[in-house]
């Protein structure tokens, strides 16, 4: 029987088991830390808002598909994470894909992509460095699972695709309209509420 935070998938049509895919487990670090972490991880990479992101999961041994449905998902990766708006496999370090479908808008794709980077380094190379009992050796994750590691993941992905210092200059520039701030980071307008509440910028949504 699989571990409790194993998921059992079906690889073909006649009903192989494909086990070995772990749950995310929440990594229990604060806001700050994961923050910090993504913060981190952003300036070892040098990330700017106009990199496209498959470059971004190139310099981290993964890859990106996007689909134009879910259909097109591996078989026996369908059911867990249909409709889900992005989805991770990861099989090793350094060895991993993202799915996200064609027809979601830029800006929410690219948080998307960014959240599941999230899980990859939180809940897979995190407790794998720390060689923890419970680290996973495979890691699946999709939006649909829900859970405090969705947060975490959710954290870590504002705060990797915005830099707070920038962000900061950036409202001043505009004078704190959302809408070309949005296009500034290439995120979504409710993104650049959500990290401008997060940091005691904005106190009311801003126009």
């Amino acid at each position: 029987m699989p571990a409790q935070n194993q998921i059992s998938l079906k690889d073909d049509e006649t009903g192989n088991p494909n086990q070995g895919y772990s749950k995310p487990i929440p990594c229990g670090k604060s806001v700050g830390e994961i923050k910090a972490l993504a913060v981190a991880t952003r300036k070892q990479m040098e990330y700017s808002p106009e990199i496209k992101f498959s470059t971004v999961l190139g310099w981290f041994g993964g890859k990106l598909v996007e689909m134009a449905d879910w259909d097109e998902l591996p078989k026996g990766k369908t059911e867990e994470f249909r409709f889900a708006n992005s989805s991770i496999f990861v099989e090793d370090e350094r060895d991993f894909t993202i799915y996200t479908l064609e027809m979601s808008d830029t800006q929410g794709r690219r948080f998307d992509i960014a959240h599941e980077l999230g899980h990859y380094i939180l809940h897979y190379l995190l407790p794998r460095s720390k060689k923890e009992e419970n680290a996973p050796m495979k890691l699946m994750a999709c939006r649909n699972l829900g859970g405090d590691e969705e947060s975490e993941a959710n954290w870590f992905a504002m705060a990797y695709l915005i830099d707070e210092e920038l962000f900061r200059d950036k409202c001043q520039e505009y004078n704190y309209n959302k809408y070309l701030l949005a296009d500034y980071f290439h995120v979504t307008p409710i993104m650049i509420v959500c990290f401008g509440q997060s940091i005691g910028l904005f106190q009311e949504e801003p126009v």
